[in-house]
């Protein structure tokens, strides 16, 4: 959700793909209350496309339409097959900045949970400081309530190299087994920020296989994974 001057929005994203590649979609306010699960087969119709960060992508507001299609549908290939063909699998020491949408496999290092919580305005999404005034700094809303983004940085290895990884929100949740709502509860109650180290701290060697892209990050010089979805986790 978000604030809009006189009313509250909601917007969703996800992927679609069939056998010739993949593609960003948004959904707002009634479409994105579209119920949709991992694998549904889809029909799109009248979608706005735009161009942003260098790729296509789709958006669906009050004119556009999207229906959920049941059963097999005629020359299109199962979720298996669409997510070989689009998520490739590489080693680690493969990976470069042109790498996009791949898999990668292995065992989470140097996880941390000193600060899991990174506070933010609901306006501009810009990180405060909970300590100063509650104003945002970059937009000078007044915040009543911020808005909290979940978040575990560490690295993840194979046995052809490492690379510096963060968890965000939802799939921050999945390695947790904890809702964001629940982590910042215990945060309040406690009044320590760190209240989850110890629970971060024994994700250390839990294996994971995650979809994501590369880019390079020139504050620290090194490459870095940025994860869109974990596929599996064995802890």
């Amino acid at each position: 959700e978000f604030q809009r001057e006189d009313s509250v929005g909601i917007v969703r994203s996800m992927e679609l793909a069939d056998d010739t590649g993949v593609i960003r979609v948004t959904l707002w306010d009634e479409k994105a209350e579209t119920p949709l699960n991992i694998g549904d087969a889809v029909k799109i119709e009248n979608p706005r496309v735009r161009y942003r960060n260098e790729n296509l992508e789709l958006s669906l507001g009050r004119n556009s339409q999207i229906e959920v299609i049941k059963g097999e549908i005629k020359d299109l290939p199962s979720f298996e097959e669409i997510e070989e063909m689009v998520y490739p699998y590489k080693n680690i020491s493969d990976l470069d900045e042109e790498s996009e949408n791949v898999k990668i496999s292995g065992e989470l290092t140097d996880l941390y949970g000193d600060r899991i919580i990174s506070y933010r305005c609901p306006r501009c999404n810009t990180r405060l400081d909970i300590g100063e005034e509650n104003i945002c700094n970059f937009c000078g809303e007044a915040i009543d309530e911020p808005r909290h983004l979940l978040m575990i940085p560490g690295r993840v290895a194979d046995e052809t190299g490492e690379i510096r990884i963060t968890f965000f929100g939802r799939e921050a949740e999945k390695l947790l087994g904890m809702k964001t709502e629940e982590i910042v509860d215990v945060i309040n109650k406690t009044g320590d920020e760190g209240a989850l180290h110890d629970k971060v701290e024994d994700l250390n060697g839990v294996h994971v296989t995650v979809i994501g892209n590369v880019n390079f990050d020139e504050y620290n010089e090194e490459l870095r994974f940025n994860p869109k979805k974990i596929v599996d986790i064995k802890f």
